[in-house]
């Protein structure tokens, strides 16, 4: 019990980093060039650093965080009938390719 109250500090002392992240995300044009060193850079810290980071606080790889909060976008853009088809979807949150983007959202 005494563990989870520590880690849940941890957490909450830096939920504001994450939040950094996702605004970070929000702001991306495009996802275009999107990468982990370019993240970090944005972050102020080093690639290495953000990996051991999302791990810390997340559990998961940066790369899962990110594919995970496109897909997730690409949901909410999909029940909000804001697009016309799953390619303007797909493309508008960093996929070029239809199949790919199609194969991926149906896995998460």
């Amino acid at each position: 019990m005494e563990n989870n109250k520590a880690q849940n500090k941890v957490i909450e002392s830096e939920e504001p980093w994450l939040r950094k992240l996702v605004a970070l995300l929000e702001n991306w044009p495009d996802f275009k060039d999107l990468s982990n060193e370019q993240i970090a850079a944005e972050l102020g810290i080093s690639k290495r650093q953000f990996y051991r980071k999302m791990k810390e606080l997340a559990g998961i790889s940066p790369n899962l965080f990110i594919r995970r909060y496109r897909l997730n976008l690409a949901k909410k853009m999909l029940e909000s009938h804001q697009f016309y088809t799953v390619q303007e979807i797909g493309q508008a949150v960093g996929y070029q390719n239809i199949h790919y983007f199609s194969k991926e959202f149906e896995k998460e």
